[in-house]
């Protein structure tokens, strides 16, 4: 029992204040380290997202684009490309454009009279003082 009880000299200087100092720098540092590591990591995550949705999208326009080039690639859909964008047709062909007709009851304002308001027709009405 005394031997344990007697003080060593590698107890003494693993609880001396220089050796305790030193741990706690080294902890602090330490500690320091993982927090960098661990905002970096949050860091990293949100930039993967950024970039896995920016790639989804240009996936996306990449099939849409595949498309509408295997599209325009056929005769029949650059000649429907051509009519539709620039009108273009054989010179047998006649251009109808149609023309979609008002509702029928809406009148137009020309046959409803006044376009001002019904409270402005009154004040036209009375005299003014």
């Amino acid at each position: 029992m005394q031997k344990f009880q007697r003080p060593s000299a590698f107890r003494s200087l693993l609880y001396s204040w220089p050796v305790l100092a030193g741990l706690g720098v080294t902890v602090f540092f330490l500690g320091r380290a993982a927090w960098n590591a661990a905002e970096k990591w949050s860091f990293a995550e949100d930039v993967y997202e950024a970039a896995s949705a920016a790639r989804l999208r240009a996936e996306q326009k990449h099939d849409e684009l595949a498309r509408q080039l295997a599209e325009l690639s056929s005769p029949y859909g650059l000649e429907r490309e051509l009519r539709e964008r620039y009108g273009l047709r054989t010179p047998d062909e006649k251009t109808v454009i149609f023309v979609r007709r008002p509702p029928q009851d809406a009148a137009p304002a020309s046959m409803t009279g006044s376009t001002r308001p019904w409270l402005e027709r009154l004040r036209a009405w009375i005299p003014t003082l």
